[in-house]
């Protein structure tokens, strides 16, 4: 199988691009059930606030997790707007489990799938 960033050309991507010497090099899996699946760990130059990942870094994993949903639905699409409420803090440290799921979440504009970050309560829409 073609992994998703050669076929979409998206292998310089900053989170998960292969041919990118900065990538965070996520690398996100298609579980049984539809939803992806990768695991981040930040770690201290990724803080905002002292010891708090930085709120650009959350926003751009969920943004990761959006796009490599799309890719396994055969989309290719890039975020227009994003929409983020943080309700806590994560510590930079703290191993993630990062999911994106196609769901049935209703926003303003349309059907949008559904993301969020292990046990971290946020609330997030986006429109691509």
């Amino acid at each position: 199988m073609i992994k998703n960033s050669i076929k979409y050309g998206h292998y310089n991507c900053l989170l998960c691009g292969d041919n990118n010497p900065w990538s965070l090099g996520l690398d996100y899996k298609l579980l049984d059930d539809g939803r992806v699946f990768t695991l981040f760990k930040g770690n201290k130059s990724l803080q905002g606030y002292k010891g708090i990942l930085h709120g650009g870094v959350i926003s751009a994993l969920l943004d990761s997790a959006m796009v490599h949903c799309l890719f396994n639905h055969d989309i290719e699409a890039v975020t227009a707007e994003m929409t983020i409420r943080f309700m806590e803090s994560i510590p930079y440290n703290t191993p993630l489990k990062l999911y994106g799921l196609w769901g049935t979440y209703v926003s303003q504009m349309a059907e949008s799938p559904v993301f969020y970050i292990g046990n971290f309560p946020m609330t997030f829409s986006y429109s691509c």
